[in-house]
């Protein structure tokens, strides 16, 4: 019989912290702090990632532009303006090669094709540096959300 009381006076206080709510946690409970850090783990390396990917396409911009190799950049391709711009290039560079050919360098439509063609490539360079620094942009917009998801997360 002694066994049976000390088995019913340890289970006792075991059945007032079961049955005493202010004292056990729900399962929400429990949980919601760990969704809430798994979810700001997630938004934070969702923002690591769109950070480094903005930079990889900066710096590939910056190569290219270095390099005088522009038209290899993705940002710069996809870029009606600038595509447009290139085809106006290489159609003016076109009609030049031919007047020049048939008339002569000389000629007064090959000054004013070389004008034309000249303001394009001024065009095409300011195109070229709104795209980069639309990636630059890119690049702030992605610290600074990262910079807020490790505060919130600093904070949960």
């Amino acid at each position: 019989m002694a066994l049976r009381e000390q088995l019913r006076h340890h289970r006792e206080p075991l059945k007032r912290i079961a049955a005493g709510p202010e004292l056990l946690m729900s399962e929400k409970e429990v949980t919601l702090p760990t969704m809430q850090v798994s979810e700001l783990s997630s938004h934070f390396a969702i923002a690591q990632a769109q950070r480094a990917e903005a930079e990889a396409q900066l710096q590939q911009a910056n190569d290219a532009v270095r390099s005088s190799g522009v038209g290899r950049c993705q940002r710069v391709l996809n870029s009606g303006l600038i595509q447009s711009l290139r085809e106006k290039e290489a159609a003016l560079m076109d009609t030049a090669a031919e007047l020049s050919s048939r008339y002569g360098k000389d000629h007064p439509d090959i000054a004013a094709i070389r004008s034309q063609l000249e303001t394009t490539r001024q065009k095409l360079g300011l195109e070229v540096d709104r795209v980069i620094d639309g990636l630059h942009n890119q690049v702030r917009a992605a610290q600074i959300r990262g910079e807020h998801v490790a505060r919130s997360f600093a904070g949960s």
